[in-house]
């Protein structure tokens, strides 16, 4: 059975660059060196050592950050993102949840004080928009969009921040929030490595 020392060991290790590499366009999303857990093999190592039955395939997100006892879920998405991928970026969220919870010891009141989530994906290879904004921002988004329809979707979204004055969580995850983790942030890869340029991971961290 994991614990919380074991995520730790060097096995697990890995920098951020390798955990957003692209095996299906052979392309690493940043190239950011900051230390990272390789959350796949811990999910891996987790359900050898829980004797879980074969048959269960769990999922998980690519990655953990951790920093002063807060902890950052980060998946990298560089394909298209539908309803389909949308569900299964679901899964492995849940799935993470389960174990590391489990690893961490914690109920779900104490995670999702502790526990956020990251999604960075490339704008220029999403082509549906139909998980893209909750539904509670639909008046606002039609209002923007009759304005000009014309604008890339990174900056409609920005724009529509501005107007709705918060922060827009894209492709059906913002149900997350509060939830089972205490913030969750969508953000193209463009932008991400413009703040990682300046800052820091904990930048993403509430």
């Amino acid at each position: 059975m994991m614990n919380e020392n074991d995520i730790f060991e060097s096995q697990f290790k890995d920098t951020l660059e390798k955990a957003s590499y692209d095996d299906t366009n052979n392309q690493y999303m940043t190239k950011n060196q900051t230390e990272v857990i390789n959350f796949d093999k811990i999910k891996d190592s987790f359900c050898k050592s829980d004797n879980l039955n074969p048959k269960f395939t769990a999922k998980s997100n690519d990655t953990l950050y951790i920093n002063n006892n807060k902890y950052l879920f980060i998946e990298f998405k560089n394909g298209n993102i539908n309803k389909k991928v949308s569900y299964e970026l679901k899964l492995k969220n849940y799935d993470s949840t389960v174990i590391l919870s489990d690893i961490l010891n914690l109920s779900l009141r104490d995670f999702k004080e502790k526990v956020n989530y990251l999604l960075v994906f490339n704008e220029d290879r999403v082509k549906s928009l139909d998980t893209d904004v909750s539904s509670s921002d639909t008046d606002a988004t039609a209002e923007l969009h009759n304005e000009d329809s014309s604008i890339p979707m990174d900056r409609f979204i920005k724009a529509l921040e501005v107007k709705a004055h918060k922060k827009i969580i894209r492709f059906g995850l913002e149900d997350f929030k509060g939830y089972i983790n205490k913030d969750v942030t969508t953000i193209d890869v463009k932008e991400f490595e413009d703040i990682i340029s300046r800052d820091t991971l904990d930048y993403f961290i509430q």
